[in-house]
């Protein structure tokens, strides 16, 4: 027979008091009791006078678990007991003294529910930036690394990014290996508009190039380009343009790189040649006849050297050097009018 069918078999043989009355507590699975002034009691009013457990149970819930007897803690939890009889909850170790019994007896349980937080709380506490227990040491951590990141991207710059190189060339010379007047295309007796012919002067310059760069940089291509001067007037002849090519050079790091650029000033004569010598009317010829005309003779050039760099070149950045020299005259004013004539 189950305690709620016992307290009710009881009650039938002994009424409660009057002004008394039984409720029933699910949560300890059996009936309390409430006097005429609404306190609440563990206590059946129709046994004995009762033993104030008030004072206990209170000191006992203001002790920490640890220091709780086994009887003590027994006697509160008591009223879960499946087992228990009418007449056990019926004892002075059950009593309570007012209806705050409820809150004393869960001020009983709480520690042991207290025992698990800590280790719930640390199962669900948040993490910053996946492994980190708190925002400043995550924060902090990020700072160090962006730091340590931009240091080594600063570094890596420094030595890595290309410098541009100090470009120094000789004066222009014939060189030896070279004819240092050629014609090209038809006889200047016969040229025409229709089948020019051209006048090439074979030059060379030496090209000396420090790096002051910390690793080696590859020169895909060095570009030599420019054009006669005219000296009466001192501009540039766009019909004589200096043109001269090298290509893959490796300029070592820290160290000076020196190497022949081979050049040429090219001409055409579209009419014949030695009709514009005795006019005039054909600048190149002109100032190269009458430059000549000195054993000393030049003839002034203005040139641009640029560097096509392999490693830079997606930036379409290309180191340029400007200057100007005179180029040897390759013949004298009468080796090149009988030659021209």
């Amino acid at each position: 027979m189950s305690n709620r069918q016992q307290f009710q078999s009881l009650q039938a043989q002994r009424p409660l008091p009057n002004g008394w009355r039984a409720e029933w507590s699910s949560n300890h699975n059996c009936f309390y009791f409430v006097d005429p002034s609404g306190a609440c009691t563990w206590h059946d009013p129709r046994d004995s006078p009762p033993i104030q457990a008030a004072a206990s149970a209170a000191s006992v819930a203001s002790k920490p678990m640890s220091q709780l007897h086994d009887k003590q803690i027994d006697q509160v939890r008591r009223p879960n007991s499946a087992a228990t009889t009418p007449a056990a909850f019926q004892t002075a170790s059950h009593a309570a003294p007012s209806r705050n019994s409820a809150a004393v007896i869960n001020s009983i349980h709480r520690p042991l529910n207290a025992q698990t937080a800590p280790a719930r709380q640390r199962t669900l506490k948040k993490k910053y930036c996946g492994c980190f227990s708190t925002r400043s040491s995550c924060c902090i951590f990020w700072s160090v690394f962006t730091f340590i990141l931009l240091a080594g991207i600063a570094v890596a710059g420094f030595f890595l990014w290309p410098r541009s190189p100090t470009v120094t060339i000789s004066e222009p010379y014939i060189p030896s290996t070279v004819a240092p007047i050629q014609i090209a295309g038809s006889s200047l007796a016969s040229a025409s508009a229709s089948n020019p012919a051209t006048i090439i002067l074979n030059m060379a310059v030496d090209v000396t190039v420090f790096s002051p760069n910390y690793i080696d940089i590859f020169v895909s291509k060095i570009s030599f380009q420019g054009q006669l001067i005219n000296p009466l007037t001192n501009t540039n002849i766009d019909s004589a343009p200096v043109n001269g090519i090298a290509t893959n050079v490796n300029f070592r790091s820290k160290k000076t790189t020196a190497f022949t650029l081979m050049f040429t000033v090219t001409h055409p004569i579209s009419s014949g040649a030695a009709l514009q010598i005795l006019t005039g009317t054909d600048e190149v010829i002109h100032t190269v006849v009458n430059q000549c005309s000195s054993s000393n003779g030049k003839l002034p050039m203005a040139y641009n050297i640029q560097l096509s760099i392999s490693a830079i070149s997606w930036t379409g950045f290309k180191p340029m050097s400007s200057g100007k020299a005179s180029i040897p005259c390759p013949a004298s004013a009468t080796e090149l009018i009988n030659l021209l004539t």
